[in-house]
């Protein structure tokens, strides 16, 4: 799933953070800043949802944004 972040998100989200490790279900990813935080936090679902579907099937159950 860390290997797909920036297929799944874009070059300007990449570029504004850095996932950092997948652990039971639970993506956490680091933000540039609390803009990103916040603006990521609208999209989780989406994020969530693109990115199992890039996996085949659910891996990721939440994204924490640190």
């Amino acid at each position: 799933a860390i290997d797909l972040w920036e297929e799944v998100v874009g070059k300007k989200i990449k570029e504004n953070t850095e996932p950092l490790e997948v652990q039971f279900g639970i993506m956490t990813v680091k933000t540039k800043n609390p803009v990103w935080k916040q603006e990521l936090q609208l999209q989780k679902e989406d994020i969530i949802k693109s990115l199992n579907k890039k996996l085949i099937k659910t891996m990721i159950k939440d994204l924490r944004f640190i």
